[in-house]
């Protein structure tokens, strides 16, 4: 069992001593696998902390945090033994004090021994899913409602953007725990750095504000990201509808405008995430065309 004055800080290991110790491990997941190379570049990722269990010299367990937004990332762990995952996982709590953060838990293992213990250090846990949508060759064009007009996102119109996507994720602020949207002002530093491209290309052209007669209702933010076959998609970062003008069909609109704009900027598939338990927002993107790509889970740190 690991002792916690075992714990290294394995950003201070090098390259290629991880890379070798980490084929025991990683080769237990999948012996084909090439996920010791991918764990490798994350722990020495400029946006990333890890810590691992090191006996003479070889990596026995480790635990990646990567940091992609200033209240969100992702968390990488797995270890040769289960008993290991208890004190890995509360060294990591410990050290980080993590706060209003939110994030994807990937492990590597086929139960949920991992899911389990974050449980039992107070974390609640939420399933999501990835979706999918191909945009057809022969995308017929849509006719708008003269009152809906679409604007491009800038740092001119932050303000607007924020007050949308606040107003539309405060109903499931408790249920999904993402703190860039519980204010206009972390929503608008969120936006910011995705301007700054500071981890994906920003998607200019897929990535609109929706006004109906005089009034911002809509949000539709995106990034330019790696799909799933290496081909890059546009990734729907935030598709926000003001609650008052939901259920009158404005979000398919939005939606498809969304579609012929991305495809007039020669990207052919739009992926997002959506939590499972948000049955509406699941319902459109289900009708519209998106299909289910793959099954994970965040974890939220209050």
């Amino acid at each position: 069992m690991i002792h916690l004055s075992n714990l290294k800080d394995l950003n201070n290991l090098d390259y290629q001593s991880i890379l070798s110790s980490l084929h025991t491990i990683c080769s237990e997941y999948d012996p084909k696998t090439t996920v010791k190379n991918f764990i490798t570049d994350k722990i020495h990722s400029s946006n990333s902390t890890s810590y691992g269990f090191v006996d003479n010299g070889v990596v026995k367990s480790f635990i990646v945090l990567e940091t992609l937004q200033p209240h969100y990332g992702t968390v990488y762990t797995y270890s040769e033994s289960d008993n290991d995952y208890v004190n890995l996982i509360s060294q990591f709590l410990t050290t980080h004090q993590l706060s209003n953060f939110v994030f994807e838990l990937i492990h590597f293992r086929k139960d949920h021994l991992v899911n389990d213990i974050f449980i039992n250090f107070g974390l609640l846990e939420k399933p999501r899913q990835r979706m999918l949508y191909s945009i057809n060759d022969d995308l017929t064009p849509v006719q708008y409602p003269s009152h809906l007009k679409f604007e491009p996102i800038s740092i001119n119109n932050l303000n607007h953007l924020a007050s949308i996507s606040t107003a539309a994720h405060r109903i499931r602020h408790a249920v999904e725990g993402y703190h860039d949207f519980f204010n206009s002002d972390d929503r608008i530093k969120m936006e910011k750095c995705l301007l700054d491209e500071l981890f994906n290309p920003y998607a200019h052209k897929s990535s609109f504000l929706m006004k109906c007669h005089k009034d911002y209702i809509g949000v539709c933010s995106a990034v330019i990201m790696d799909g799933w076959n290496s081909e890059k998609i546009i990734w729907i970062m935030d598709f926000s509808l003001l609650p008052k003008y939901q259920g009158f069909g404005y979000a398919k609109y939005f939606l498809n405008y969304i579609v012929e704009q991305t495809q007039l900027s020669g990207f052919s598939q739009l992926g997002l995430g959506v939590t499972i338990s948000n049955k509406t927002a699941v319902r459109l993107y289900e009708s519209f065309g998106f299909q289910v790509k793959e099954y994970f889970v965040e974890f939220i740190c209050r």
